[in-house]
């Protein structure tokens, strides 16, 4: 699979979703998760559920020996910098993410 869909339901309503795929860090050769994508749906956001996915893919990258877990986050998207924050995650370096269009 390209990727990995964790969902995200209460009460067997689908409320929220993370995806992600293994990688390598190639600064040390090691494995790493990358988060690809990741949502909450607002009227169920402050609950516990994005705490909930995003501890499940700590979970599942510590048990598969990964170094890091890794994502990008809009700079101005100052809520989840404060999400992230509190969860205990740090910014990584300085890095500017590149992209082609293909």
């Amino acid at each position: 699979p390209i990727c990995t869909v964790l969902m995200a339901e209460l009460n067997g309503e689908p409320v929220g979703y993370l995806t992600y795929y293994i990688g390598v860090y190639m600064d040390d050769a090691t494995p790493t998760v990358h988060v690809a994508d990741f949502f909450v749906r607002e009227s169920f956001r402050r609950r516990g559920v994005g705490r909930a996915l995003m501890l499940e893919a700590r979970r599942i990258a510590q048990e598969c020996g990964a170094s890091r877990l890794l994502w990008t986050v809009w700079s101005k998207n100052e809520a989840a910098l404060r999400f992230y924050t509190a969860l205990g995650a740090e910014p990584e370096g300085s890095s500017i993410l590149m992209q082609w269009l293909t």
